[in-house]
């Protein structure tokens, strides 16, 4: 059944992914699509928050234009950072660590999203997630627990097929979801 675990300490899951990594991961060179946007349930197109460059002799035109991410987060899109347990360090080695634990593959994606804003519309995932909150809050809706809000160091379970939706109140909100493969 779908759970929350309050955390005590608002810094509890600080050295797994800050503020600063996702600036970090996102001012040097990532490409789709280990990164992409979203605004109310629809995604951006790569052209709303991606550029063209030359590398190598060769034309890209999916590199991740900071300067478009943070105008598209002015305007309420939600940024996901698909993948961490492959790009960042600090995530692969939780990730690594919780795959251990619990004897399954995971997988883990982090969303920031600005004041007033939702990036996905009501869903249901295909797999059990772990949402844990790492900046703000975030409130959200699960199915058979109703509205509830997310606060830094709290975790929340939620099963596969349950539906689910979140948004964030007057702060931008980062949280990291861990997918659980079974």
């Amino acid at each position: 059944t779908t759970s929350l675990a309050r955390g005590s300490d608002g810094d509890h899951f600080a050295d797994v992914l800050s503020l600063d990594a996702v600036d970090e991961l996102v001012t040097n060179g990532a490409r789709l699509p280990a990164i992409r946007m979203v605004a109310d349930g629809s995604p951006l197109t790569p052209r709303q928050f991606c550029t063209s460059m030359r590398l190598g002799g060769r034309e890209l035109d999916d590199v991740i234009d900071p300067v478009k991410v943070v105008a598209r987060l002015g305007e309420g899109a939600t940024l996901v950072l698909q993948s961490l347990h492959r790009t960042s360090v600090t995530v692969a080695a939780f990730v690594a660590q919780l795959q251990e634990e619990i004897s399954h593959p995971v997988q883990a994606n982090a969303y920031l999203t600005p004041p007033e804003a939702a990036g996905l519309a009501e869903h249901a995932d295909l797999h059990d997630v772990l949402a844990l909150q790492l900046h703000g809050s975030k409130e959200w809706w699960v199915e058979g627990l109703g509205d509830l809000s997310l606060h830094p160091g709290d975790v929340m379970y939620i099963p596969r097929g349950v539906r689910h939706r979140a948004d964030t109140a007057t702060e931008t909100s980062l949280h990291l979801t861990i997918g659980i493969i079974r």
